[in-house]
């Protein structure tokens, strides 16, 4: 043993050394492996404990120099096993009061279920710090999140695929279904809509929406962007004219129809057809009617039981109509009801042209409640002439609710409808804009009951815990402050003194 030990004091240090420097050299051409890191790791203790068994241990300030060298190595030691295990194990502790920093559970649960990989698209040349905290907060629910910035210029065939016309545009992509969000530059993202997104990808089984037909109601190509929101989301668009099935005795609405949509008949619906309607209803069904004040539908049999009232009146609001970019028939929205399908806006801007206002009117069993609430200076303009302004006699003062939700238990199933006084806001140039297409889609999500939870995910706030003090509030805080207690505290330290002083 005492022959290997003095070899090892001999020969070590130089073994030790050539062996740490054979394996910086490997790194250096090979890169850095797991072999080259054992290597150096041997190199480096032989040499170290060469040195060590070459040194007087019967000195005590060696003695000394070593148990001080070994603690500090064993707390070095600690630090980077602490260090490696919070980076290996990230867990956070979220103290706010409103869990600011922590994603709400309907969020973790849908991001938790993804089982394939969705990629967020940003196409921004800068980076935005409060998208990649929010992404961050995904992330760390799961790795299938993976967040992409792309700068438009650069990637022209990337923003083409996926139908990116502006700077600051959001994309939600998995597999070959994609989505857009928001364009963040102008709405920034929020939880609420991204986990929306998120779980409208994962519907696999699609949802028929019948779109009524046979009035006049605007073409396909005319609500191209709301279809193809639609598909985006798993609805399968199909049309629906019942007028043309009254001749072959069947004017039922099919029965896998998840919904029925309405929108801007020119012409009033038949007595048959507002019957089929009723009976679908009747069995639990879902209907949304956009119902411009300018035309006659012939659903007002259907829609008053339910407390709904078509106002023929237009919505006049000559203030934010300007800041729209339309006419005063334009009204401005910032006000939403507390319903699942607003309750996420906050206060976030939607118009909506050519809109008559939605009478509610209390009824028993039946909830009912407005979506859309025009502001203070809007009406309901009678008479559309050169002049337009606003007459007690024939004209309605705001704020007006603009579209309305109501529901209620038939047996087992519960019915529900959605009415806008307006039809516009879906066409093409519009839908994309604010969040004229948000209240859309949520509605139609609403009825059909898809993603009921995350719609209702509410935007966190961190809560006014300020002190507001009345002046003689403040006076007395500020003597107290700044004179009563500093002259105490000098005081009793004088008079401390003085004691001291005596005793002695």
């Amino acid at each position: 043993m005492q022959l290997w030990v003095r070899r090892l004091r001999r020969w070590g240090p130089g073994l030790g050394i050539g062996l740490a420097l054979a394996a910086l050299g490997f790194a250096f051409i090979r890169g850095v492996q797991p072999g080259t890191i054992a290597l150096f790791l041997v190199g480096s203790a032989i040499a170290l404990i060469s040195w060590l068994l070459g040194l007087n241990w019967q000195q005590r300030s060696l003695r000394s120099g070593a148990t001080a060298a070994g603690t500090t190595a064993l707390i070095l030691l600690l630090l980077i096993l602490l260090n490696w295990g919070a980076v290996r194990w990230d867990r956070r502790l979220d103290l706010t009061e409103a869990q600011l920093n922590s994603l709400a559970p309907e969020s973790q649960q849908v991001v938790s279920k993804l089982q394939q990989p969705v990629t967020l698209w940003f196409f921004s040349a800068q980076p935005d710090p409060g998208l990649q905290k929010l992404v961050q907060l995904y992330q760390r629910q799961s790795p299938q999140l993976r967040f992409e910035r792309v700068d438009l210029q650069q990637r022209p065939d990337l923003a083409e695929r996926l139908g990116v016309k502006d700077e600051g545009d959001l994309i939600l992509e998995q597999g070959d279904r994609r989505q857009f969000l928001v364009n963040q530059a102008v709405t920034p993202l929020s939880e609420a809509r991204l986990t929306t997104a998120i779980a409208n990808l994962q519907q696999t089984a699609a949802t028929p929406l019948y779109w009524l037909q046979g009035h006049g109601e605007p073409t396909p190509e005319a609500l191209a962007a709301a279809n193809q929101a639609l598909s985006d989301r798993g609805y399968t668009v199909r049309p629906l004219n019942l007028a043309s099935q009254l001749a072959t005795g069947n004017a039922d609405i099919p029965n896998d129809a998840a919904l029925v949509a309405i929108a801007a008949p020119e012409r009033p619906l038949l007595a048959a057809e507002v019957a089929s309607l009723q009976r679908y209803l009747d069995r639990g069904g879902r209907l949304l009617v956009l119902a411009p004040p300018t035309t006659e539908t012939g659903l007002e049999p259907l829609l008053q039981p339910w407390g709904l009232n078509l106002d023929r009146r237009s919505v006049i609001d000559s203030s934010s109509g300007a800041i729209a970019g339309f006419g005063p028939e334009a009204p401005l929205v910032d006000r939403y009801g507390n319903h699942p399908i607003t309750q996420a806006f906050g206060n976030g801007l939607s118009f909506f042209p050519k809109a008559g206002a939605i009478l509610i009117e209390e009824k028993p069993e039946i909830q009912v409640d407005p979506l859309l609430i025009s502001n203070d200076r809007s009406w309901a303009e009678a008479d559309l002439g050169d002049t337009v302004g606003f007459d007690p006699a024939r004209d309605l003062r705001g704020p007006l609710a603009l579209a309305a939700a109501a529901s209620r238990k038939t047996g087992d199933q519960e019915a529900r409808i959605v009415v806008f006084g307006s039809s516009q806001f879906l066409q093409d140039g519009l839908f994309n804009q604010q969040l004229n297409g948000d209240v859309f889609l949520n509605s139609v999500g609403w009825l059909s009951d898809r993603q009921a939870d995350a719609l209702s995910i509410r935007p966190r706030q961190s809560r006014d815990r300020r002190l507001l003090l009345t002046g003689w509030r403040a006076t007395v805080v500020t003597w107290l402050s700044l004179v009563i207690i500093p002259l105490a505290g000098f005081s009793g330290a004088a008079w401390l003194t003085w004691q001291r002083r005596k005793a002695i």
